[in-house]
């Protein structure tokens, strides 16, 4: 288990939690997603390098929600509607301008094969998934009000390379389990084991930051991107499950094609 307090630089867009929740695959339609200098994702290669153990802060990761709520929308399975009997996990520290970032819920992206499933690229390589937990600025009443915001949301992305020979994250192992019961789009279940976020996150020591989009429309360019430079095991096991769930209009894939950097600075940031 990760400790409760770590160190990352992330902001997001007002949108994403939206995005979140979108039953349509992100093929760049809309004016922003064709037309955009700040689209996601993108290729991940550092253009700035800083050692700033205050950079981000995880507070209550470790936490086991009291309930929450697994949704198959027909683009990706989603982790919803948490509710936490303490405080809900949220991020903060100097990259969020100290501003406390609330977990709001998660989702993966995969395709139908090892080599393409994540969204981001790490310097020009793709991975078999990349899971999004996403927050919404604490300063708003709701996150449908921070969405349209520029300092609304932040979004963590968790990229999981196939191993074998590993022992398997947790948090990926549990999750799989729970996609196995809304194969279906549109199938949902509450009758879920919770567990905490921090099982996700295996090894924290490096992340990629920098200023994007949504990657489904409407791609709003008001997200501040986090991505981890490491990536977790995922088994072959575990991720052939997620490709078992049904995706709309027969989709193999939930994952948007890469967009171009456009004069952007991505930050390394070492914890």
């Amino acid at each position: 288990m990760i400790p409760t307090r770590i160190i990352i630089t992330i902001i997001l867009t007002s949108s994403y939690i939206q995005l979140c929740i979108s039953d349509k695959p992100a093929r760049g339609s809309g004016s922003i997603c064709n037309t955009g200098k700040r689209q996601s994702p993108i290729d991940l290669r550092p253009h700035t390098f800083f050692h700033d153990p205050s950079s981000l802060q995880l507070i209550n990761y470790d936490f086991v929600p009291e309930r929450f709520e697994v949704h198959n929308d027909g683009h990706t399975v989603h982790l919803k509607n948490f509710i936490w009997a303490d405080n809900s996990p949220f991020m903060t520290g100097k990259s969020l301008k100290n501003e406390r970032y609330i977990f709001k819920g998660a989702h993966l992206h995969w395709s139908s094969d090892d080599h393409s499933g994540s969204e981001h690229s790490l310097v020009g390589k793709r991975f078999a998934a990349e899971l999004h937990l996403v927050h919404y600025n604490g300063k708003y009443n709701s996150s449908e009000e921070a969405s349209r915001h520029s300092d609304g949301l932040a979004v963590m992305g968790v990229i999981y390379a196939t191993r074998n020979y590993q022992i398997p994250n947790a948090g990926m192992k549990l999750f799989a389990s729970l996609a196995q019961t809304v194969k279906q789009p549109k199938e949902s279940n509450d009758e879920v084991e919770p567990f905490p976020l921090s099982s996700f996150i295996s090894e924290l020591d490096e992340l990629y930051t920098y200023s994007g989009s949504l990657t489904t429309p409407p791609c709003i360019e008001n997200v501040r991107w986090i991505v981890l430079s490491k990536t977790m095991p995922i088994s072959p096991k575990i991720i052939h499950m997620f490709r078992n769930v049904r995706l709309s209009d027969g989709h193999k894939n939930n994952v948007r094609p890469l967009q171009a950097l456009n004069n952007r600075v991505i930050q390394l940031y070492k914890i």
